[in-house]
This record gives C-alpha cells, structure tokens and sequence, in this order.
C-alpha cells in the first residue's frame, strides 16, 4: 500500500514513467533481479531532482542505474526507488575549438551511440568504446577502459546533481579518476560529460573500430554478459 501511494506522489510531482514492483530482471544485461519497490525513469533533470527531493522526505533509499549493465541484482529485489538515468537523458552537443572538438554527451547515451556519432562526424578519441555496453554516466563513474585508452583520457569535464538539488560542473584536473572507479568526496548523481576529441580521416576511424571489434570477438565469450566483471591484475 506504501509503494502505492509513493508512486502516486511521485507521478504527480515528477514527469516520469513510475511502476510499482518492477521485476529488475527487465531491466539488466543479465536478465536476474527481483522487484524494486519504485522503478522510474525522470525525462529530465528537473524530474531527477524532484524525484529525489521525494525520496529524501520519504526517507527512501534509491539508486541509479543506466542500461543495466555490470549490474547483479539480488533475488529478493531493491528495497527502495530505482532510478533509471535512459530516455530522458540523451542529447549530444558538439563545440568547435581550433585545433579540436568539445562533445558534451548526458548520461543516458549509449556507448555505442556516442561512438558512432564520432565515426560519422569523424572525431578520434572513443575508439576505446567499441565493444563496451552500457551508457555513459556508468563508464564515467567506472572509468571504462579497453587497451586503446580509456574514458578518463578524454574527459575534458563533467556535470553533476548534488544531494541539495545543485548542478555542479566539475573539470578534468579536478576529478579523481582512477582504475575502474571516479572517486567522489559526496554523493553524486553524473548527468553529463564533455569531452576532447580531434578530426581524424574516417574510414581509418572505420577500419580501427571494425579491426578491434573483430580481436575482441574472438578474445571474448558470446551471450548474455554483465561486462567487465574482473579486474586486470
């Protein structure tokens, strides 16, 4: 009944999608996770901020998730809010400098999307992503990485929403990246990331992408997967 009522609380304060007992087996690569009590997905960051003003009166816990990748959740379900960073954060922006390109991409881009837009506009720089599931905000907040670079390489800034409802900008010198982790001082939520890329020829950005898709292919095991699970010692 207390889910019911937040739900509607929430629908009424939030533009969002809210279900009530979403099965998070829906919502993972690995297709496992039982019930989150409230399962949203805000269309914005005004919607992001409110649902979580609600959730701290409510005294609710809550948790982000992008496209549900690396992510194992329990049988027994999340005793809380789930927060879907997705549809509503999907804008890519581009800023011309003179010798390069400032890309500003929000949260809930795919990878895959982000490397597309580059191969076709041409940019060099997130040729690493090729392969890797998953949205931005979490290889941000993981510093995905493969052996043509990583995230942290090219990262020029990044956008937050604090606890207080605040969006802080926080630049590359100023961040604490480190292997597989974006190590912060308090609680964030990552809404964007902007960063440096360079023109480069495109079918030899083709061809690069297309080459190590292949190696990583015939390195990696077929099927459901939730990335990258270990650590490289």
């Amino acid at each position: 009944m207390r889910n019911e009522c937040l739900a509607e609380k929430i629908r009424k304060n939030v533009n969002c999608e809210v279900k009530v007992d979403e099965p998070m087996s829906q919502h993972t690569s690995l297709r496992i996770g039982g019930p989150a009590d409230i399962f949203i997905s805000p269309r914005g960051v005004d919607g992001l901020t409110n649902a979580i003003m609600i959730a701290q009166e409510e005294q609710l816990k809550y948790h982000i998730i992008g496209n549900g990748t690396n992510l194992l959740v329990s049988d027994e379900g999340f005793k809380g809010m789930v927060i879907q960073m997705k549809d509503g954060f999907g804008r890519i922006t581009v800023k011309e400098k003179a010798d390069y390109v400032l890309v500003k991409a929000e949260s809930g881009v795919r990878l895959s999307r982000m490397l597309t837009f580059a191969k076709e506009h041409g940019f060099t720089g997130f040729e690493f992503a090729a392969g890797i599931p998953g949205t931005l905000g979490g290889a941000l907040a993981m510093n995905a990485s493969t052996k043509l670079g990583a995230i942290a390489d090219i990262t020029h800034s990044i956008e937050v929403l604090l606890k207080n409802g605040r969006i802080k900008k926080i630049k590359k010198d100023d961040l604490d990246f480190r292997y597989r982790d974006l190590v912060f001082q308090q609680s964030v939520i990552i809404l964007s990331g902007c960063f440096v890329l360079r023109h480069g020829n495109r079918e030899e950005l083709t061809k690069k992408i297309n080459d190590f898709l292949v190696e990583r292919q015939g390195s990696q095991p077929k099927g459901r997967s939730a990335g990258c699970v270990f650590k490289n010692p």
